[in-house]
C-alpha cells in the first residue's frame, strides 16, 4: 500500500499567520468579516486543483496573460495540501489589499503552510529571459523556520504538473535578512522625510 506523502515535509507545518510589530494577530482588519470576526475569503480565490476546479486550464491561460501584462499573484498550500491563488496586484500596479490569509479563510486564525508570490519577470541575473516564477515572499506563512528551499520547489512540482512551468525564487525571511530589510525600510523612510520637509 502506498504511503501518502507527507505534506509537513513538502510544504512545512500548517502554522497560523504570524503577527508583525507586537500585533496579536497576523490577521489585517479589512481582511476579517466584521460580523463574525472571520478571515474572509479572497473573492477571486482559485483552486488550482482540476478535479474541483474543471475550468482551471482556461483560468491559467488567462492568468498567463494578466502576469505578463504586469499582475501579480499570491499563492499558498492549505492545510489540507490544496494549492490556491489569487490575484494581489493588477496590471495596473493598483493594490487589492487582500493577503495570504484570505486564500485559506473561512476561520479566525486560518492555518496554512508556504506561500509566496507567483509573477513574471527576471528573477536574478538581469540577462536573463523573463519566466513566470514564484517565490516564497508571504511575511505571514513563509517566515517560519521550517520553510527551505526544496519546499518552494515542490510547489514549483505542483504548477508544473498542472502544465504551468514556473522558475523559483528563493526570499531570505531568516531573522538576520528581515532585521536588514526592515532597517533598511527605516532609512529609505528617514531619507524620504527629509527630503519632503
Amino acid at each position: 500500500m502506498r504511503q501518502a506523502p507527507d505534506l509537513d515535509t513538502l510544504y512545512g507545518a500548517a502554522r497560523p499567520p504570524r503577527a508583525k510589530s507586537g500585533k496579536a494577530s497576523g490577521v489585517q482588519a479589512a481582511e476579517r468579516n466584521p460580523q463574525n470576526g472571520m478571515v474572509v475569503v479572497h473573492p477571486g480565490r482559485i483552486v488550482l486543483n482540476p478535479i474541483l476546479n474543471p475550468e482551471l486550464p482556461a483560468q491559467l491561460k488567462n492568468i498567463g496573460d494578466e502576469l505578463q501584462a504586469g499582475a501579480v499573484f499570491k499563492w499558498n498550500i492549505a492545510r489540507n495540501g490544496q494549492l490556491m491563488l489569487a490575484k494581489s496586484k493588477q496590471p495596473s500596479g493598483e493594490k487589492l489589499g487582500l493577503g495570504h490569509p484570505t486564500l485559506v479563510g473561512g476561520l479566525k486564525e486560518p492555518e496554512a503552510r508556504m506561500g509566496g508570490e507567483l509573477r513574471f519577470g527576471k528573477p536574478g541575473a538581469k540577462d536573463r529571459e523573463p519566466v513566470f516564477y514564484i517565490n516564497n515572499d508571504s511575511g505571514r506563512y513563509s517566515e517560519y523556520a521550517d520553510r527551505n528551499k526544496a519546499m518552494l520547489a515542490n510547489v514549483a512540482s505542483r504548477f508544473a504538473d498542472l502544465g504551468f512551468p514556473v522558475d523559483t525564487q528563493w526570499v531570505d525571511k531568516s531573522d538576520a535578512a528581515l532585521k536588514t530589510q526592515a532597517d533598511l525600510r527605516l532609512q529609505k523612510k528617514a531619507a524620504k522625510d527629509r527630503v519632503g520637509s
